[in-house]
């Protein structure tokens, strides 16, 4: 009965501590998470619109940038003709980049976006939205290749408009997010079976 009461303090004690590790370990795999994802766009996926000046994509974490536009983060605009009616390169502020648009024939256009992860590699999606201008709009022309800022334009960027996933060189913030997931799993089952032992032997 002595051993009883000297350990069942502790079994309470060590469900705290591995709640508290838990918490932790679980608001980083959502910090991990949400760098790599748009929170809000402007205009927002599928969204149609009569006229529109810039496009501006809102990110969880402020954007890393490793060598400005062109280089770590950049947006592209491709429309129903297959050429680029971004008018100016892409800025950063805090967790916002943004890019001016010059739209011309109305129908389906194309963003394409780019910016560096929390762990320094390019994450990249896309999404679309319709252009019905007014009659009297003026249409730009577009060019046929994208925009030259800085360092040039990244080479996944411009080889196609399919979202481009982290290198394998290092993990992407899904894979540390879904490790990290797992060890809130064993951190928490650990804790339950630690208490549920302790339990009994002070029962």
């Amino acid at each position: 009965m002595t051993i009883s009461r000297r350990y069942r303090p502790a079994g309470p004690a060590f469900a705290a501590a591995a709640f508290v590790i838990a918490l932790t370990i679980g608001s980083q795999a959502s910090a991990a998470l949400a760098h790599d994802a748009v929170n809000e766009s402007s205009p927002a996926e599928g969204a149609t619109v009569t006229e529109l000046d810039s496009i501006s994509l809102t990110f969880g974490d402020p954007i890393i940038n490793l060598g400005g536009a062109g280089t770590a983060f950049v947006i592209q605009v491709i429309g129903p003709d297959d050429r680029y009616y971004d008018a100016g390169c892409t800025e950063l502020s805090g967790t916002v980049i943004s890019a001016p648009v010059e739209l011309g024939t109305a129908g389906e256009y194309l963003v394409r976006w780019q910016v560096a992860s929390a762990d320094g590699h390019p994450v990249s999606d896309t999404y679309t939205f319709d252009y019905a201008p007014t009659a009297t709009a003026v249409k730009a022309e577009g060019q046929p290749q994208p925009l030259n800022c800085g360092a040039g334009t990244p080479p996944d960027m411009a080889a196609d408009v399919n979202p481009t996933t982290p290198s394998p060189s290092g993990p992407s913030g899904l894979v540390v997010g879904l490790l990290l997931g797992g060890a809130f799993i064993v951190v928490v089952g650990l804790a339950m079976t630690l208490l549920m032992r302790h339990s009994r032997r002070g029962a």
